[in-house]
């Protein structure tokens, strides 16, 4: 399975948690619980009606469109080139995980084998996401 989404990846992570001192606790911030329900929303279109069984392959690339500061002749030219700035890849993967696990493309992140993650600048927002499984 294999698909594509004009979207951009959103900059927070799950792992970007609150701490309240007062009442001694951790707590997940507004802005993590928006992107969390906005990648949700733009996912379940694509949801398989049976979810995915085996050991699965999972490769996601994420494209975040050129910063306003981009130099010139990249614009022009539309080089895409792999974005080395947050967030990072693993809280990406683990958050992304989690809602596809949540939307029933499988069981269970567990089932994963593999995952690659890939950040670009390019001249576009952009997430594409394969998942195979192995039988």
């Amino acid at each position: 399975m294999k698909f594509e989404i004009d979207i951009r990846m959103p900059d927070v992570t799950d792992q970007q948690k609150g701490i309240d001192f007062r009442r001694r606790r951790v707590y997940t911030k507004s802005k993590v619980l928006a992107a969390r329900d906005f990648l949700r929303w733009n996912l379940k279109p694509y949801a398989p009606e049976v979810p995915i069984l085996g050991a699965l392959r999972l490769v996601v690339k994420c494209y975040y469109a050129y910063n306003k500061t981009e130099k010139k002749d990249i614009v022009k030219n539309r080089i895409i080139y792999p974005r080395s700035t947050r967030p990072d890849w693993d809280n990406i993967g683990k958050g992304l995980c989690d809602i596809l696990a949540d939307l029933k493309f499988f069981e269970n992140d567990a089932q994963i084998y593999s995952g690659t993650i890939e950040k670009y600048w390019a001249p576009f927002d952009k997430i594409e996401i394969e998942i195979s499984s192995t039988f």
